[in-house]
């Protein structure tokens, strides 16, 4: 036996594996859920409000760039949103400005 190193078990990874086992056996699938049953199928949606994003409630375009910003084209202003914070920029020449 070299000093130091642990003893093998032959007898440990097939306890492991009989436990796991018997733990699927008593454990009932359904308890296992990885998402609210009510939310299945359904998409990640995020609802603002123009309080979150200070601009009009009316959007009239929006896009999403090559980096993954999306802007929002808003009553005289482009609204930009990194997916964390609101960036408000405002059209050359509009009288909301």
């Amino acid at each position: 036996m070299v000093k130091g190193l642990p003893r093998f078990n032959p007898f440990g990874g097939i306890l492991l594996g009989a436990a796991m086992v018997l733990a699927s056996m008593i454990i009932p699938p359904g308890s296992l859920l990885a998402q609210d049953p009510s939310e299945k199928g359904l998409p990640f949606v995020t609802n603002f409000y123009p309080k979150d994003f200070q601009g009009s409630p009316q959007n009239w375009a929006i896009m999403e760039d090559n980096k993954g910003l999306i802007y929002f084209g808003n009553q005289g202003y482009l609204e930009q949103y990194n997916g964390v914070k609101w960036l408000k920029i405002p059209f050359p020449g509009s009288i909301m400005s």
